[in-house]
């Protein structure tokens, strides 16, 4: 027999010693007094009381995701990245437009000219989120407000392909510029990566890399911008010239159906429209500059 056991009459009892006994019930407190205090920070933490802010932090540096070695890790998804495919539901109905509208070649051109650059900044933005990660900091959720601003000032711009065209409308100024500021955005990104990431090494590279390809976008949205600017406000001037002419033309059809002295001019299909598709061009180039 052991000595914290005895017999008796075939059944065995188990008896502990004094300080087993004192270190079971030293235990048995400690238990109960981490179940209180649990209770306690359970009901803290339903009452939703606010908490003071010790520290405002305006800026923080990007961190890599995942860094060589490492577990792996997955990407948890948030109300902002909800927000922001929802862009692009208005980018897919603003498009089916351009084929309905357009079932040419024509409408083809344009649809992939348009539909390019807004595809090719949810392959950016997904990338990005795949590999770091931003701090809840002020500055980077404005930055995130602007880069959603730019994307719907884009979206909000595809129109069918007549419109596109008009030298007279401001919509293929204005989508290049919204592309324009992306790609300026996206070149940011990649430069604030390169010089204060915390991570790797080989992640600054592979940022440098891209932001050549960035760099390539950029010369091609500004092109297309800068051509359809020019293209835009120079027709916009030529019609304030020539409203004298038009006001003229529309007093004399004015006089000859009063007199029948000659059939009116049809002045709208003496308008003769150029349309200009270097800007779609220079954009669908831009696209293709990063995806090649």
């Amino acid at each position: 027999m052991s000595g914290g056991e005895e017999d008796t009459g075939g059944d065995k009892t188990v008896s502990f010693a004094p300080e087993e006994e004192k270190s079971a019930k030293v235990l048995q407190q400690k238990l109960s007094m981490l179940q209180k205090q649990h209770e306690l920070q359970c009901v803290s933490n339903s009452l939703s009381f606010p908490k003071p802010v010790t520290r405002l932090v305006f800026w923080t540096r990007p961190k890599q995701r995942q860094r060589w070695g490492d577990v792996d890790s997955q990407c948890h998804l948030n109300w902002g990245d909800l927000f922001f495919d929802l862009f692009y539901v208005a980018s897919a109905l603003n498009l089916s437009y351009v084929l309905f509208y357009s079932p040419s070649a024509e409408g083809v051109l344009y649809f992939t000219g348009l539909f390019g650059p807004i595809l090719l900044e949810w392959f950016q933005r997904t990338f990005f989120d795949a590999r770091f990660v931003w701090g809840e900091d002020p500055f980077h959720k404005m930055f995130e407000i602007v880069h959603l601003c730019a994307l719907s000032f884009a979206a909000v711009h595809i129109r069918p392909v007549s419109t596109m065209t008009d030298p007279t409308q401001p919509e293929m100024f204005d989508f290049s510029l919204a592309v324009t500021g992306l790609a300026l955005l996206n070149m940011y990104r990649s430069i604030e990566v390169m010089l204060t990431v915390d991570g790797e090494d080989a992640a600054k590279r592979g940022e440098k890399r891209r932001l050549i390809d960035f760099f390539v976008q950029l010369a091609f949205y500004l092109a297309a911008a800068v051509k359809s600017g020019i293209t835009y406000y120079g027709s916009k001037s030529a019609d304030e010239n020539d409203f004298g002419n038009r006001g003229l033309e529309s007093l004399t059809n004015a006089c000859s159906r009063i007199l029948n002295l000659a059939p009116e001019r049809d002045l709208a299909a003496e308008v003769a429209v150029e349309k200009d598709h270097i800007p779609i061009i220079l954009c669908l180039c831009g696209w293709a500059s990063t995806v090649v």
